[in-house]
């Protein structure tokens, strides 16, 4: 992954090698009012993951996901991750990401949102403000 801010140069922030960096960091969000990166995780094991952005350290927001039913989360200004399950609903957990140790999303707050195997996470999006739009089937 990389970034670009305002006229400069691209700076890579991220590599995946196939092997312990996994095969790709993916669906990159803005953590407002921090340094940090959540982006998904995709290797032996899918996760969410917190990337600080001078320091380059990365740990996980939530435990591994596939293995749950759940995918790829995204950060809400509540402070919350939310990920979505394989049957259309989307669950939370409060996070807090300068303190909160990993955190499985269990708390339903929507059912019917539509997602794709292949994409891996819900249609949906979060504002600053903890607003969600989504897209139901």
């Amino acid at each position: 992954m990389a970034r670009q801010s305002g006229r400069g140069v691209p700076e890579q922030l991220t590599k995946p090698d196939g092997a312990a960096a996994g095969y790709a960091h993916v669906f990159p969000q803005s953590i407002a009012g921090s340094n940090d990166l959540l982006f998904g995780f995709w290797g032996k094991t899918f996760y969410s993951a917190f990337l600080h952005g001078s320091k380059r350290t990365w740990r996980e927001a939530t435990p591994s996901m596939a293995t749950q039913g759940l995918f790829v989360g995204v950060y809400a200004g509540s402070g919350h991750v939310i990920a979505g399950d394989v049957a259309g609903g989307v669950r939370a957990a409060e996070w807090t990401p300068n303190t909160t140790t990993p955190k499985n999303p269990e708390t339903v707050v929507l059912d019917n949102v539509f997602w794709q195997l292949t994409i891996e996470r819900p249609w949906l999006n979060v504002a600053d403000n903890a607003s969600m739009a989504q897209a139901s089937p």
